[in-house]
């Protein structure tokens, strides 16, 4: 008798629950509505962010610096008419984590690190000298090095491919938590 009294409890709290998260404040950041004063959703103004440019130090950097750009265009989509241009500076740098006794790289890190500012772009599509929100974002990934150097070159555009997605992503989680605190 009392361990189905308990496992009504724990069936009633749990089915409960959601309720208290919905009334303690709790908003999902991307949840679609309308925002306060009748502002756009953060969606939408995600939606409304043009990817300026994508610049980058070395000449070895341009291949990361475009995939950046790509992930947050396919993330944000290509606006007809944006309200605001996200202009990225882009590096890269790749380092041996291990070595055989022949000092033979086995395994390296690819770190990318993505400079961003955000800027509102006037009625002419100008942007304004002062960002809205600036950053920097690090990502990395690893890899076993292989014995081909086919295979250690697709390994590199993977972790390139890789380091690209995260950056993106960690962009785009910021520009979604300035939108949604505004």
């Amino acid at each position: 008798m009392g361990r189905s009294i308990t496992r009504r409890r724990v069936l009633v709290l749990g089915a409960l629950a959601p309720l208290g998260v919905a009334s303690c404040g709790f908003r999902s950041m991307l949840a679609e509505r309308p925002g306060a004063g009748g502002t756009a959703s953060t969606p939408a103004l995600l939606g409304l962010v043009y990817v300026h440019r994508a610049t980058y130090g070395a000449e070895g950097d341009a291949r990361l610096a475009q995939a950046v750009r790509n992930a947050l265009v396919n993330r944000l989509g290509e606006p007809s008419r944006p309200a605001f241009a996200l202009t990225l500076t882009v590096s890269r740098s790749i380092a041996g984590a291990a070595t055989t006794l022949a000092n033979r790289i086995t395994h390296e890190t690819l770190s990318g690190t993505a400079t961003f500012s955000l800027q509102a772009l006037n009625q002419e599509g100008a942007a304004p000298p002062k960002p809205l929100i600036s950053g920097s974002e690090t990502a990395w990934a690893n890899q076993d090095r292989l014995d081909s150097a086919y295979a250690d070159r697709m390994v590199e555009r993977d972790m390139e491919r890789r380091v690209a997605d995260g950056l993106a992503d960690q962009i785009q989680r910021r520009l979604a938590g300035y939108f949604a605190s505004r």
